[in-house]
């Protein structure tokens, strides 16, 4: 199953990999690390993740306050956000 991301899911990505890096070159380089292994996760198994809204589904990643929201098409696996878990409610609403 093909897997694709929105623009604004990889500029999220690409913010929180260069707001780790500001910290340590080295926790940049794990949240990279399980930001893969989500990625992994989904493509392995898409419907096991928690559907959070209107067929929209959220795999947390280990050890970082991110989800890759997710929805399944029929052509495949389209990641709508690499969203921050801490933030306010406000802020999940607009990001789906």
């Amino acid at each position: 199953m093909t897997l694709r991301m929105s623009s604004s899911a990889d500029a999220e990505f690409s913010e929180a990999i260069a707001w780790y890096d500001e910290r340590s070159r080295r926790v940049a380089i794990r949240f990279a690390d399980e930001f893969e292994k989500g990625i992994e996760s989904i493509r392995q198994h898409p419907e096991s993740h928690a559907l959070v809204k209107d067929g929209f589904r959220c795999c947390k990643l280990s050890r970082f306050p991110y989800g890759l929201v997710y929805t399944i098409e029929n052509s495949g696996i389209l990641i709508v956000a690499v969203m921050h878990l801490c933030r306010g409610p406000e802020y999940r609403k607009e990001r789906l």
